[in-house]
C-alpha cells in the first residue's frame, strides 16, 4: 500500500506537470506533455493491476465475505461463487436485491422474520407490482415446511432486558 501510495502521488504530479503547459506551445513542449500523460495512465493501470493482485489474493484467502445482497455484485466480488449465502433480515431486503446474492451460492438461507418488519418501499407504484412481497415471505407461504421459527430470541442479556423494560415502562 506504500508503494501505492508512492505511485499514485507520483502519476499525480506528472499529471500536474502536464497541465502546467500553455495553450500555445511548440511541438517539443506538446510531445513533453503527452509523454506525461502517457507516463500518468501508465502508473495508473500498473496501480490498478497492483489492487486487482491484493484483492484476489485476499479474497482467495478469505473463509467469508460479508456483503448487502446489492453489494455482492461489486465487481471486487461479482466473479466469486459460494458454497452457501446467509441472506439476513430476509423478511426486509427486496426480492431482486437477494436474487442477487442467492444465485451466488449453491446454497441459499434466508434468515429474518417474515412477520415483523417488512421492506422499506418508496413507490406505491412499485409495491402495487409485487415489491412489497419479499422472497422469503414467498418462501414461507409456499414452502412452510422449511421455515424454522426461534423460540428464544437471543438478542440480550436478561439483565439488560429487564433493565430497559422496567425503565420504559415505569416511565410512561
Amino acid at each position: 500500500m506504500k508503494e501505492i501510495r508512492r505511485l499514485r502521488k507520483q502519476a499525480n504530479e506528472f499529471r500536474d506537470m502536464a497541465h502546467k503547459y500553455k495553450r500555445n506551445f511548440g511541438k517539443a513542449e506538446r510531445e513533453q506533455r503527452k509523454a506525461l500523460f502517457a507516463e500518468a495512465r501508465k502508473i495508473m493501470q500498473s496501480i490498478e493491476k497492483t489492487e486487482q493482485y491484493i484483492v484476489s489474493d485476499i479474497l482467495d484467502k478469505t473463509q467469508v465475505v460479508t456483503a448487502t445482497p446489492v453489494g455482492a455484485q461489486h465487481y471486487t466480488v461479482r466473479h466469486l461463487q459460494y458454497d452457501t449465502v446467509v441472506i439476513d433480515e430476509a423478511g426486509q431486503a427486496l426480492e431482486p436485491a437477494c436474487w442477487i446474492a442467492a444465485l451466488k451460492g449453491k446454497k441459499v438461507i434466508l434468515a429474518g422474520d417474515h412477520c415483523q418488519l417488512p421492506p422499506t418501499i418508496k413507490s406505491n407504484e412499485a409495491a402495487r407490482n409485487g415489491l412489497a412481497e419479499t422472497l422469503l415471505e414467498k418462501i414461507a407461504e409456499r414452502h412452510p415446511s422449511s421455515v424454522v421459527m426461534l423460540e428464544e430470541q437471543y438478542r440480550m442479556h436478561n439483565a439488560i432486558m429487564g433493565y430497559a423494560s422496567n425503565t420504559f415502562t415505569t416511565a410512561a
